[in-house]
C-alpha cells in the first residue's frame, strides 16, 4: 500500500493500478534409477506494480517488479518512487533528433537485452553460429558476461538442474567473444566433458546472469556527452 501511495502522490499525472505482492515456497526433488535422491527448498518474494501516466493527450503505462530471496529485497526498495521518476523523465520534452548522439541504456533495458541473448549459448547455437553474436567483432571487447547458478541469493540459484547436475559457473562472453556454452549430459558426453547444470526439461538455458560492471556511474559517463543524449528506458519487444 505504501509503495502504491508513493507512486500516486509523487505526481498528479500518475494513476495506479493495484500493486500486488506474493511469496512462493518451492520444493524441488530429483530421483533416478541409480539411487540418487536430491531435494531442496527455496522461497521467493515478489512485488509488481503498474501505473498509467496521463498528461493532456499523452497517455502511457509503465510497470516494474522487484523480486528477491528475502522479504527485505522487495520491502526496502522504493519501487513506487522509482516508477514516478521514470514517468517524469519520459514526460520531459526533448529536442528533435537531427544528428547522431550518444545512447544510454537504462539497467532495465540492458537486462532485457542480456536475457534475450543468453539463449544464444546453447550447444547447438554455438556449434552452428546462427545468431548475430557469433559474428566477428559483433560485440564490444568490454562486454564480460557470466552465468552462475550457485551464487548465494540469486533468483535462479539451484543446487541441481532437472537432470540432477550441479551448476557450473560459466564465462559466456569474455572480452566480447564467446567463451562458454550450456551443455546437457548428452552434449557433454559428445565432447568428453562434464555437463554444466543448465537443463530445464528438454532444453538448456541460463541461470543467474552477471554482466561485469564498469567503474563509472551513469552520471559520470553523461558528463562526457554534453547536454544531450538518447535515453532508453525499457525494451519490451524484440523482432
Amino acid at each position: 500500500i505504501r509503495t502504491e501511495r508513493d507512486a500516486r502522490t509523487a505526481d498528479r499525472r500518475i494513476l495506479t493500478d493495484p500493486f500486488t505482492y506474493r511469496d512462493v515456497l518451492t520444493r524441488r526433488s530429483y530421483l533416478n534409477t541409480r539411487g540418487v535422491r536430491l531435494s531442496e527448498e527455496s522461497t521467493s518474494y515478489r512485488l509488481d506494480g503498474r501505473i498509467e501516466v496521463v498528461s493532456g493527450a499523452e497517455r502511457f503505462h509503465l510497470s516494474d517488479d522487484q523480486e528477491g530471496r528475502g522479504f527485505t529485497d522487495v520491502a526496502s526498495l522504493p519501487m513506487g518512487k522509482r516508477l514516478a521518476q521514470r514517468a517524469s523523465r519520459l514526460l520531459k520534452r526533448g529536442g528533435k533528433l537531427r544528428d547522431p548522439m550518444p545512447t544510454i541504456l537504462s539497467p532495465r533495458a540492458t537486462a532485457a537485452i542480456i536475457e534475450r541473448i543468453s539463449m544464444c549459448f546453447t550447444a547447438a547455437c554455438v556449434a552452428e553460429g546462427r545468431t548475430f553474436i557469433h559474428a566477428v567483432d559483433a560485440l564490444s571487447d568490454k562486454i564480460h558476461l557470466l552465468d552462475d547458478g550457485s551464487i548465494l541469493g540469486g533468483m535462479a540459484t539451484w543446487s541441481f538442474d532437472e537432470r540432477g547436475v550441479p551448476p557450473v559457473p560459466l564465462v559466456l562472453l569474455g572480452g566480447g567473444n564467446i567463451s562458454g556454452r550450456f551443455l546437457s549430459p548428452e552434449e557433454a558426453r559428445e565432447v568428453d566433458t562434464r555437463p554444466t547444470g543448465h537443463c530445464r526439461g528438454e532444453l538448456t538455458g541460463p541461470t543467474n546472469l552477471i554482466l561485469r560492471r564498469g567503474t563509472r556511474s551513469i552520471n559520470a559517463v553523461m558528463t562526457e556527452f554534453g547536454d544531450r543524449c538518447f535515453w532508453v528506458d525499457d525494451i519490451t519487444e524484440f523482432v
